[in-house]
């Protein structure tokens, strides 16, 4: 299976009624790769419903023990 990165979020129509296929991002680079698969701000934006989580990522990584990034939310320290 070959993964296209850099491709935008997109809402694409398909010929069954009703039924629309959302195609997400897929970020990648010498250590693997990276997607979103919910992020409340931009999927609502695309019509789909807020069910409140705020998101969702996964990420694959060629080798054991990569770093992809350290996150942490203004205000919050788990560091004392």
């Amino acid at each position: 299976m070959t993964i296209e990165f850099s491709k935008p979020l997109a809402a694409r129509e398909t010929p069954i009624p009703g039924v629309v296929l959302y195609e997400l991002p897929v970020h990648g680079d010498n250590r693997g790769w990276f997607k979103e698969n919910w992020q409340r701000e931009k999927m609502v934006a695309l019509g789909l419903p807020d069910f409140r989580p705020v998101q969702n990522n996964i990420s694959f990584n060629e080798k054991a023990g990569t770093t992809r990034g350290i996150h942490a939310e203004p205000g919050i320290s788990s560091f004392r």
